[in-house]
């Protein structure tokens, strides 16, 4: 037995194309209470294909809808509704025949969780904002948004809870942007684990501030900032990650070392007591 296409999870009121004497208040209580997929399936496997259509109280076809009750929690399958009574009720899934259903998980080799209709990234003041639009959600747990100084390595930097089903937009503020280029792409998650990849897209931030300078750059160890009123040190490596961090109060020329660190670029972020970040680069050697 195949699925014919995506099921159909139904509301009170296309529900009612399948009870049309029940009552549209019962309907709505109905639907609040489950969910309800209508699944068109074909049964081509011979002469001992079998099975109800909801919409019929006959059986033995080998093609129809079947209407199939999930949990609202999960969309684990709870049971089937049969043959179109006045009252709406289902039968529960008999485990002695019934193995595996999976309604809401349903994909095609071209469908993903989700479908990104536009993802922007522009530069503010301090700050790189992102948006993007959904055309569709299938499951959809939640986003990583992963950002690169180069375009090919990616770090997660943030996640966003997705809303699972429908078209929606979203907004991701990345408050310690790179200076310089910052790549940024979406991971898609869906309440299974897969996963997809949005495109990429860039966005250009440039602070400069004549007051702050780092020197020696390149260094082996102790590096100093030339300026003063410091408030905050930060430092992050060439993937974005936190490695260091120093809180002083209204420092003058400030030393920090890399001593530890493996060589290569690390971001440098500095906040002054006026609340102004400044980001920059040095190099351990």
């Amino acid at each position: 037995m195949v699925i014919e296409s995506t099921p159909q999870l139904l509301n009170a009121t296309s529900l009612k194309s399948y009870y049309p004497k029940e009552s549209a208040t019962k309907l709505k209580a109905y639907v609040a209470a489950h969910k309800v997929y209508a699944v068109p399936v074909i049964d081509d496997s011979g002469k001992g294909a079998h099975f109800n259509d909801s919409r019929s109280s006959y059986s033995g076809i080998g093609h129809g809808t079947v209407l199939i009750v999930a949990d609202t929690a999960d969309d684990a399958p709870v049971g089937f509704i049969f043959a179109p009574a006045t009252n709406i009720s289902y039968s529960a899934v008999d485990t002695s025949y019934c193995y595996a259903i999976s309604v809401g998980r349903f994909t095609t080799a071209s469908q993903l969780p989700v479908t990104i209709a536009s993802f922007t990234a522009s530069a503010q003041a301090k700050a790189i904002e992102l948006n993007w639009l959904t055309a569709t959600e299938l499951n959809t747990n939640h986003f990583a948004v992963q950002r690169s100084e180069d375009g090919k390595t990616f770090a997660t930097i943030g996640t966003l809870d997705a809303k699972g089903s429908g078209a929606n937009s979203y907004q991701f503020t990345d408050n310690s942007p790179l200076n310089g280029n910052n790549y940024y792409r979406l991971e898609s998650v869906d309440k299974d684990g897969a996963t997809s990849f949005s495109k990429v897209v860039s966005a250009l931030l440039t602070i400069n501030d004549s007051r702050l300078t780092i020197y020696p750059n390149p260094t082996h160890d102790i590096a100093t900032i030339k300026g003063s009123h410091i408030a905050s040190i930060q430092v992050m490596d060439n993937m974005g990650r936190f490695v260091r961090s120093e809180t002083l109060k209204d420092a003058t020329n400030p030393t920090f070392s890399l001593r530890s660190l493996p060589s290569g670029i690390y971001h440098i972020r500095i906040q002054t007591t006026d609340g102004k970040i400044n980001n920059m680069s040095v190099v351990k050697q």
